[in-house]
């Protein structure tokens, strides 16, 4: 028999998915291996996946995203903003563009990004 789960359970259950996120930010900052860099490199996406449950969860909460066909375009926002974000290897910021074209220099330091997703 299937059980049919209702919006605010999978609201609570991206509220508990967030906050391990959350929970997990210095584990992922002080204990994954590699160059101090390639983890600063990390964080933007990890902090974007943070704001992606707990805002899609508050969305559903509020009911504002009406059933799953909101929750999808939801999920494609964030997709769309993630692939389209830079990572400045200079000072190691996100920079998420205000069209759908990936900025070419870094807005905090001007730093120019090369021809690949990452400035590395």
């Amino acid at each position: 028999m299937v059980h049919a789960h209702s919006l605010h359970s999978l609201a609570l259950l991206l509220l508990i998915l967030g906050g391990l996120f959350a929970l997990g930010f210095g584990f992922v900052l002080f204990h994954v291996p590699g160059e101090p860099a390639d983890r600063r490199a990390i964080l933007p996406y990890y902090c974007a996946a943070i704001v992606i449950l707990m805002g899609t969860a508050l969305l559903l909460d509020l009911g504002l995203a009406k059933g799953w066909p909101g929750l999808l375009f939801l999920v494609g926002l964030g997709v769309v903003a993630l692939a389209t974000s830079r990572v400045c290897s200079r000072c190691g910021i996100a920079v998420l563009p205000r069209s759908l074209v990936p900025p070419e220099h870094c807005a905090h330091c001007g730093h120019a990004f090369g021809g690949g997703r990452d400035d590395r």
